[in-house]
Order: structure tokens, then C-alpha cells, then sequence
């Protein structure tokens, strides 16, 4: 049966506002609404717990209507972070002058709230009853300077990030106690609320994660893209964002990414296609020229073991990370000039000069790693080094001298 059906087998509640269905133990939980007054239904609430995690600020219609449904003066939502050093966020129906500050000095072991049973809602007239409540410290301290009497509670914990929600709705003098049927409507809402927190802690936390990483891989001169089997790009960090909008030796083309350089872009497509293919080595690196400033991109490529799903026609397949490499060009003719070096080895050592690693280079001369090693022994005895940085140092420390 379709808990959201009116059946006429409802008994009346003693607040006026709804009625309580009394079929299956399920449904007799949750409270209707009497049509004709004017206080929301449950399905309206659960329409705006959900639509809530995409307000700004989250849950504002929720509270109001909560605070309305409820016959309370206001209706807190908190959001604490796992992070406790980080200040949680107070949303209220409408501002209370001292409320949220007060809120937040409330010290935590004078709280009744805080250790209440998962999924359970309580009141604080019934856990502090009579003289018990004026003695207490959280209403001495607290709720009577606010002017409240009493208060409905429930904590809602997504487990997952450790973001909570502390519910709580309040009443002044002349509104009464909160009763059963407002404990139950708050029992009702605690799963469609768990849900809906767990969908904005996914989005606050992605948020989160994706602000530190832009800000880290932009310190570090690092930009990540990620790309799909047809190479189409589901996700780019702001570095990467503006290279490829300034096309600075990348670029998108109909959603795909590709090198401005012809040379680096057949490289980029093999690579690509290997790594789709399953081919090892799963992991590549390559130079992508082009750049406006005469330098290049170190590209690492790297195939998603697991596929990330976006959705079922879409998912990560390659992760490529961007490291700028600034070109300090030493023109291979005054190498050939100043060392006697062949066109081949010139180019090599300019390579190596410009900050690529003897990998890198062979790539970008399209000739195998092993080749390079065999010039390499030949530009050693003509410089008389033994090491490539002994040999990257001479080489600038002669272009330093001459320009």
C-alpha cells in the first residue's frame, strides 16, 4: 500500500492540524494532514527535504514549512563537519537576534540532545520533566534566554563523510509542549532527511576535495584532465582548463581532446588507443609541443583500472596529468658550433637542456630510447662529462656566458 494514500481508517489526533493513519505499524507512523487546515502535509515536507540539498542556503522552505507544521516559533537546522576545527553551519526559519550565537557556546555536556538513539526524536519537556527542566543547565543557560520552553529534537548522521544534522524545532510561552504526534512526524522525515544528507555530503565533500586539489595542482603547475574511451573530456582542474581554452598546445574539438602540434597529436592518439587496447605498459609519458612560450607539456597518461562511472554511457578511461616544462632553448647550432656535435646529437642535447628527461627526448625525436643512449655516449666524450647533468650544466653554463 502507498504510504502517501489518505485511507479513511485514520483515527484524530488531539492537535487538530492532522491525523494519524492506523493501518500496518508502517503506516501508522506517519501523520496526515487534515485537508482543510492550513498547516503543509508530510508529502510536502518530504518534497522539500529533498529539493532542499540544492537550495542556497540548504533546506530554507523545508524549515519554514517544518516550523509551520509543527506550531513552532522556529525550526534549527545545524550542520556539523567531522572536521571539528571547522565551524559547522546554522540554519534557522527565521533569525533569531542571540539564537545562533548562543547555539554555538552551548557546551556540549549540557546538551540532552547529543547522545539521543539513532533515528529516534525526543522532547525536552519529557526528558527533563517539571523542576527537572528550570534546573538544568541548557535551559538556564540557554533556552531561557532565548525565551523558549521547549524543544523537539533529532540527530541524523551520514556515516560515510561524518556530516551531521541536528534538527531541532522550538516553542515560546503561550505555544505548549510538543506531544507524540510531533515525535512522530520528525521519525518520519529522519529517512528522507538521512538521504538527502547523504546526497549534499557527496557534493559538499566532491566540492571540497575538487577546491584543495585545483588549489595544489595550480601551486604545482599541474593540470588533470579525464577523458572517456572516446576521448572526450568529462573533467578538467582550472589549470588545465585554461590551457585548453587558450589552446596552448592542447585543445577541444568537438569534445575530444587533441595536441596542437601534428607530431605530438599522432603520438597522443597511439598512446591513447594503447592504453584503451589493455597494452602494458599502463602508464605513459610523453611531450606535447606547441606551447606560445616555445616550451612543452609532459603529459602522463594513465589508464583507470576500474572504471569511474558518470553515467551508463560515460566513464573515466584515462587520467592525463599536465607538468609544464619551460623550454631554455639552447639553439642546436651553436651546440654543433661550441662542441661539435652532429644535427642529431645538437638536437638531442637541446632536449636534455630544455629540462626533457633522455625518455622524453627520444619520444619528441621519434627515435627509441636505446638510440638515444648510443648518441648520448657519443655527446659524452665529445664534452668530456660523464653524466647528463654534468653535461646539462656545461651546456647552459657556455649559452649563459654567450648570451
Amino acid at each position: 500500500m502507498d504510504p502517501l494514500r489518505v485511507d479513511s481508517s485514520y483515527r484524530a489526533c488531539p492537535t487538530p492540524s492532522y491525523h494519524i493513519w492506523s493501518g500496518s505499524p508502517v503506516a501508522r507512523a506517519y501523520l496526515f494532514w487534515d485537508r482543510a487546515s492550513m498547516s503543509p502535509d508530510p508529502a510536502t515536507l518530504i518534497d522539500a527535504i529533498y529539493a532542499g540539498s540544492l537550495e542556497d542556503p540548504p533546506w530554507d522552505r523545508f524549515l519554514k514549512l517544518l516550523a509551520e507544521a509543527t506550531g513552532s516559533s522556529y525550526a534549527t537546522l545545524h550542520l556539523s563537519f567531522p572536521n571539528e576545527r571547522r565551524r559547522g553551519i546554522m540554519l534557522n526559519s527565521k533569525v533569531h537576534p542571540s539564537g545562533m550565537d548562543s547555539f554555538e557556546r552551548v557546551p556540549r555536556e549540557t546538551d540532552p540532545f547529543r547522545t539521543l538513539p539513532d533515528r529516534k526524536a525526543a522532547i525536552l519537556s519529557e526528558l527533563l520533566p517539571g523542576k527537572e527542566l528550570e534546573r538544568h543547565p541548557y535551559y538556564r543557560d540557554h533556552l531561557r534566554k532565548l525565551g523558549l520552553i521547549d524543544l523537539l529534537a533529532i540527530n541524523v548522521v551520514d556515516p560515510k563523510s561524518g556530516l551531521r544534522v541536528f534538527l531541532r524545532c522550538a516553542r515560546v510561552e503561550g505555544e505548549g509542549r510538543f506531544g507524540a504526534a510531533e515525535r512522530e512526524l520528525f521519525e518520519l522525515l529522519e529517512p528522507r532527511l538521512r538521504v538527502a544528507l547523504r546526497g549534499y555530503a557527496g557534493s559538499v565533500l566532491t566540492g571540497y576535495q575538487r577546491d584543495v586539489h585545483d588549489e595544489v595542482t595550480r601551486s604545482l603547475a599541474i593540470g588533470s584532465i579525464v577523458l572517456n574511451r572516446e576521448r572526450h573530456v568529462l573533467l578538467a582542474n582550472q589549470f588545465a582548463q585554461k590551457i585548453v581554452d587558450g589552446r596552448d598546445g592542447l585543445f577541444v574539438a568537438h569534445e575530444t581532446l587533441h595536441c596542437v602540434d601534428r607530431d605530438s597529436e599522432r603520438r597522443f592518439e597511439r598512446a591513447c588507443e594503447a592504453l584503451l587496447a589493455g597494452e602494458e605498459p599502463r602508464q605513459r609519458t610523453l611531450i606535447a609541443r606547441g606551447r606560445a612560450d616555445g616550451g612543452f607539456w609532459s603529459l602522463q597518461l594513465r589508464a583507470v583500472d576500474r572504471e569511474v562511472l558518470v553515467d551508463e554511457d560515460h566513464a573515466a578511461a584515462i587520467i592525463v596529468l599536465l607538468k609544464g616544462g619551460i623550454q631554455r632553448v639552447v639553439p642546436p647550432a651553436f651546440l654543433i658550433d661550441v662542441f661539435g656535435f652532429t644535427a642529431r646529437e645538437a638536437e638531442l642535447v637541446s632536449a636534455l637542456a630544455g629540462g626533457m628527461s633522455i625518455k622524453e627526448a627520444a619520444v619528441a625525436m621519434s627515435i627509441s630510447e636505446g638510440t638515444a643512449r648510443v648518441h648520448l655516449r657519443s655527446i659524452f666524450a665529445k664534452a668530456d662529462v660523464e653524466r647528463q647533468s654534468q653535461l646539462v650544466a656545461l651546456v647552459l653554463a657556455h649559452a649563459n656566458a654567450v648570451w
